[in-house]
């Protein structure tokens, strides 16, 4: 079959470097004897071809060969062929002496700078000529802005510039930093450079054309990546997350761009629900629900129905509320008998009257006052309603021999932090 690209490239980066080693040999004798070779020199050189150039190509491939390619050239990409070209010439040395090659002093001096600045030439002006013919054509591939700045950066630029896969052609027009970032904008990583912050990724996305915005995983809070798929969305464009960096291809890091899900919102796991499980627990239970009508306790009475309890007992002190919702549970498809009970919890006599009657299995306590700013204003009201009523039911239900007790947004009448 085809060799893939990147074989490809990896091949010509050790034709190249294969190369420039053989240059840099050459040139260091032309420069040493000022282009006179003799016979002597001549065999000189010969050796110091078949020693030193060998020696110096298996280095630098076990040091940077499976990391680099004749696209870019970044610090580390330096800084390994500096090690790579030094560290070649520190084993060959010996090795020349005890072969008696001959080899002059001066050479591996003028080689050491002539293999360093041939390689690092090449490789920079190879990084600039992508550069430009990744700006001639970025209206072949998908535009993409990177959002987020992290150590990992970098490594994302190169594994999307490096992806020549057909159905995954994407360019990277720009980066997109953290407000606290803003320093960083103007410079550029990888190559690509930093266009702006977060605070106008709307604004980015329309003044670079951009089809597709890449979020970094590690970055950004759940908050954050909803707030900037609002904005990428507004812009009309797409939005995808990188997950965290950890597995490594070939050398390089493996790019999984994907939907963002719920998770990425919370910003942690989510939680399974054991559907199974409720239904054996709430099955011909009695269930009642405390502050039914309200938001909370609503919605839990529309779930608890999926499971089959055998009586639902939603109680409320707000008539219309529990009018509304009663007529809502009782027209959907259950077997389960919805009964509506009038009542306030602050009051004891009739909180222990409702207990003994219908003598429940499972209380869901979602009753409560939950706006805190304006509970604050009237103290009495939500000491009141909150942990004095909260005490109330469980001491009926503690009487009644109710089986399960569960508080719903109701732990500040446990802990109270605000009134």
């Amino acid at each position: 079959g085809k060799l893939r690209l990147p074989t490809v490239r990896r091949v010509a980066w050790h034709v190249v470097t294969l190369g420039s080693l053989t240059l840099a040999v050459v040139l260091s004798y032309v420069i040493r004897f000022e282009g006179l070779l003799n016979a002597e020199n001549t065999t000189s050189l010969a050796r110091c071809l078949g020693i030193v150039v060998p020696i110096q190509f298996f280095i630098l491939m076990a040091v940077a060969g499976q990391r680099s390619s004749i696209r870019g050239l970044t610090l580390r990409d330096l800084w390994q062929l500096v090690f790579g070209v030094t560290m070649g010439l520190a084993v060959a040395a010996p090795v020349a002496m005890l072969a008696e090659a001959n080899i002059p002093r001066s050479i591996w001096i003028i080689d050491w700078f002539i293999a360093i600045s041939v390689l690092g030439g090449f490789r920079g002006a190879a990084s600039e000529v992508d550069s430009f013919l990744r700006r001639r054509s970025l209206h072949a591939g998908s535009r993409v802005l990177l959002v987020g700045t992290c150590p990992s950066s970098e490594a994302v630029v190169r594994a999307i510039q490096s992806d020549t896969s057909p159905d995954n052609q994407r360019v990277v027009v720009g980066m997109v930093a953290k407000p606290e970032d803003r320093e960083l904008v103007g410079r550029s990583t990888g190559g690509v450079p930093v266009v702006g912050t977060t605070k106008r990724l709307e604004r980015l996305i329309t003044k670079y054309r951009i089809d597709e915005v890449m979020l970094l995983s590690e970055t950004f809070l759940g908050s954050e990546v909803s707030d900037l798929q609002k904005q990428a969305a507004a812009a009309g464009c797409t939005a995808t997350i990188i997950p965290a960096i950890h597995t490594l291809v070939s050398g390089g890091v493996q790019l999984q761009p994907r939907p963002i899900d719920i998770a990425d919102l919370l910003g942690r796991p989510t939680v399974e629900i054991d559907t199974a499980g409720l239904g054996r627990w709430l099955g011909n239970k009695t269930v009642l629900v405390t502050g039914a009508s309200g938001s909370i306790g609503s919605e839990l009475c529309r779930q608890l129905l999926h499971h089959g309890p055998e009586q639902l007992i939603i109680l409320d002190r707000s008539e219309t509320g529990l009018f509304w919702i009663e007529r809502e549970l009782s027209e959907a498809t259950s077997s389960t008998e919805v009964i509506p009970c009038v009542a306030d919890i602050t009051d004891a006599e009739r909180v222990e009257h409702v207990f003994a009657e219908y003598r429940p299995d499972i209380v869901f306590h979602a009753a409560a006052y939950k706006h805190v700013p304006l509970m604050e204003q009237h103290p009495g009201e939500a000491i009141r309603n909150i942990p004095l009523a909260t005490a109330t039911l469980a001491r009926a239900a503690g009487k009644a021999d109710v089986a399960t007790f569960v508080m719903i947004s109701t732990d500040k009448a446990v802990n109270p932090t605000s009134v």
